[in-house]
C-alpha cells in the first residue's frame, strides 16, 4: 500500500516553498534590475560613440543642443522647446519646424546611431504631451536620455575634463517622452542666428548669449521621474564616450553633496528640487566643458520648488 503525505507534512513542504520564494524573489528582482542597468549602459555607450563619430564629421564640434527657428523666442534659439523625434513624424508642420527638430542631438546623431530605441530608458515610464499623435507620419520615438546643452557647438578638444564632463544623462529621471526630446541644462541664448556657445563663468555673467545656464524643469517636483532608475542611481556617459553608473539622490529632503551630485533637494521619490551652480550663479558647474574637476568652495544652490 502506498503511503500518502500527512497534512502536517504537506504544510511543512508548503512552508519551505514559501520561505524559499521569500528569499529568491528579491534576488530575481535585483537580477532583473541589474540586467536592465547593463543593457542601458551599453545603449548609452553607443549614443556617446555615435556623438563622437558625429564630431569627427563636423570639425570636432559637439552637436547643437537645440534647433534654431525664427518663430521661437530667445532670438530664434528653441532652447526651451520640445523637438520632435523623429523630426518629421508630425503631420501638417512646415519644413522650418522639421529643420529645427533635426538639430536636436537625438536626431542629428541618428545617422551614426541608426536606432531610436536606445534613447529610451527601459526601466522608465512613458508620458505623452498634450499634442495629437493621430495620423503620425512615422512612429514617434520614446526618449528618456537628455543631452548636456552646455556642449552645444563646443570644440571637443577644448573640453578640460573629458572623463567627468557629462554628455548624455537622464535629466527627467525614469520618464520617457513620446515623440519628443529636450536638452537640459541649456545655454541661454538671444543672439539670433549667430552662433551661441558656452562662455566661462565670471562675476558679471548676468548677460545672455551663452554666459549662463538655463535648466528646463517640470511644473512641479512630483512631475519629475525618479533618479533611482537602477537601484540608487542611473547611467551617464561622458565626453570621452565612457559610460558609467552614477549614484544620485543619496541625500533626500535636503541639500545633496554638491561635490558629486549636480541636483539637490530630492524628495522621497528621488525627484530633484534644485541644482548646484558655481559661486557666481552662472552655470551648473558639473556640466561645464571647462570645469577643472574642483567643486567651488561656495556653490550657489538654485531651489526650484
Amino acid at each position: 500500500m502506498k503511503r500518502a503525505f500527512t497534512l502536517i507534512e504537506l504544510l511543512v513542504v508548503i512552508a519551505i516553498i514559501a520561505i524559499l520564494a521569500a528569499i529568491l524573489f528579491p534576488v530575481f528582482a535585483q537580477a532583473k534590475v541589474a540586467a536592465k542597468k547593463a543593457k542601458g549602459l551599453a545603449e548609452i555607450k553607443q549614443m556617446a560613440t555615435a556623438t563622437i563619430i558625429y564630431q569627427s564629421d563636423y570639425d570636432d564640434l559637439f552637436p547643437l543642443g537645440y534647433g534654431f527657428d525664427a518663430s521661437c523666442a530667445n532670438g530664434g534659439w528653441c532652447l526651451n522647446y520640445y523637438h520632435a523625434v523623429p523630426a518629421d513624424w508630425r503631420p501638417g508642420f512646415p519644413q522650418s519646424y522639421v529643420d529645427r527638430a533635426l538639430q536636436n542631438p537625438v536626431n542629428s546623431t541618428q545617422p551614426y546611431r541608426k536606432n531610436y530605441q536606445m534613447v529610451k530608458i527601459d526601466a522608465g515610464t512613458t508620458k505623452s504631451l498634450a499634442v495629437t499623435y493621430t495620423g503620425a507620419l512615422k512612429t514617434p520615438a520614446d526618449t528618456g536620455y537628455t543631452y548636456n546643452g552646455l556642449l552645444s557647438g563646443y570644440n571637443g578638444t577644448a573640453v578640460n575634463q573629458i572623463s567627468s564632463t557629462p554628455m548624455w544623462h537622464a535629466m527627467y529621471g525614469n520618464i520617457n517622452v513620446k515623440g519628443f526630446n529636450i536638452s537640459s541644462p541649456a545655454l541661454y541664448c538671444t543672439n539670433g542666428a549667430a552662433a551661441c556657445n558656452y562662455v566661462p563663468a565670471t562675476a558679471s555673467c548676468s548677460g545672455a548669449n551663452g554666459t549662463w545656464t538655463v535648466v528646463i524643469i517640470e511644473a512641479t517636483q512630483a512631475a519629475f521621474g525618479s533618479h533611482h532608475i537602477y537601484g540608487n542611481g542611473e547611467n551617464w556617459t561622458y565626453t570621452d564616450s565612457s559610460a558609467k553608473f552614477k549614484k544620485l539622490g543619496m541625500q533626500l529632503n535636503g541639500a545633496s553633496d554638491f561635490r558629486n551630485d549636480p541636483w539637490t533637494r530630492y524628495d522621497s521619490g528621488a525627484r530633484p528640487g534644485g541644482g548646484w551652480y558655481d559661486q557666481w550663479y552662472c552655470h551648473m558647474y558639473a556640466f561645464t566643458p571647462d570645469w577643472d574637476g574642483q567643486a567651488p568652495t561656495a556653490p550657489f544652490e538654485e531651489v526650484w520648488y
